[in-house]
C-alpha cells in the first residue's frame, strides 16, 4: 500500500494539491452514482436492492478522497514524539486558508496506523496463497468504532473489479449482510459469485 509518511519530509502544500484533485474526481463519480439512484423505482424490490448496492458503492468510493493515506510509522513516533510532529507542521498549517484547512481534513478519512499496517500486510500475505491453490479464511473483530468497516471499504476500493477480455476479475467481494452475522445463504451466494476473499465485520 502506498502511503505518505507524516514526518518532517511531508509537504503540506503538495498534499493539498493532491487532495483537491482527488476531491474533484470523487465529486464527478458520486454525481454519476446519484443519477443512477434517481432513475430507480423505489416500489420494485430489485431496484431497491440496486439502490442499496449503489449506496454501498458510494460509501466505498469516498476513499477516493484519500487515495494515498497518511501514516505515522512507529519509528517516527519513537524518534520525534507527538509534540515534535505537531511543531513541525504548525508553521505550515498557520499559513493555510480556512478552505484549505477544511480540505486537509480529508486526510483523516482514513489514517494508516501501525495496527492497520500490520493487518494489511497480513491480508496481503494471505491473498498470495491463492497461487498455491490454497484457500485461507480469517475473522476480523474488534470493538465498535475501531475502524473495521472503514478499513474494509479501503481494501475493497483498492481491489475493484476489472473487466477483462474473457472474464470479469473480482479480487474481493464485499457483501452487505442483512443480519449482524452473514448466514449460510449469504456465504453460499458469495462463493457462487466466484469469491476469492470474503471479509466481514458486524455490518459487512
Amino acid at each position: 500500500m502506498t502511503t505518505s509518511s507524516l514526518d518532517e519530509s511531508l509537504d503540506v502544500r503538495k498534499r493539498l494539491t493532491q487532495l483537491a484533485v482527488w476531491q474533484t474526481e470523487w465529486h464527478r463519480i458520486d454525481r454519476l452514482l446519484e443519477q443512477q439512484v434517481s432513475q430507480l423505482d423505489g416500489n420494485k424490490l430489485l431496484e431497491l436492492q440496486q439502490a442499496s448496492h449503489i449506496a454501498n458503492v458510494r460509501r466505498r468510493m469516498e476513499m477516493m478522497l484519500v487515495k494515498t493515506p497518511l501514516s505515522i510509522p512507529e519509528s517516527v513516533l519513537l524518534s520525534l514524539g507527538v509534540r515534535r510532529i505537531r511543531e513541525v507542521f504548525a508553521q505550515q498549517f498557520a499559513r493555510l486558508t480556512q478552505e484549505e484547512r477544511l480540505l486537509w481534513l480529508n486526510s483523516f478519512i482514513f489514517l494508516l496506523t501501525t495496527d492497520l499496517r500490520q493487518l494489511d500486510d497480513k491480508i496481503a500475505k494471505v491473498r498470495t496463497y491463492r497461487s498455491l491453490g490454497q484457500t485461507r479464511n480469517f475473522l476480523l473483530g474488534g470493538e465498535s468504532g475501531m475502524g473495521k468497516t472503514t478499513y474494509l471499504d479501503w481494501l475493497i476500493f483498492n481491489h475493484l473489479p476489472v473487466v477483462e477480455q474473457e472474464r470479469n476479475h473480482v479480487p474481493i467481494i464485499g457483501i452487505q449482510a442483512p443480519e449482524s452475522r452473514p448466514d449460510g445463504k449469504t456465504i453460499a451466494l458469495a462463493y457462487a459469485a466466484g469469491m476469492r476473499t470474503y471479509l466481514c465485520d458486524e455490518r459487512q
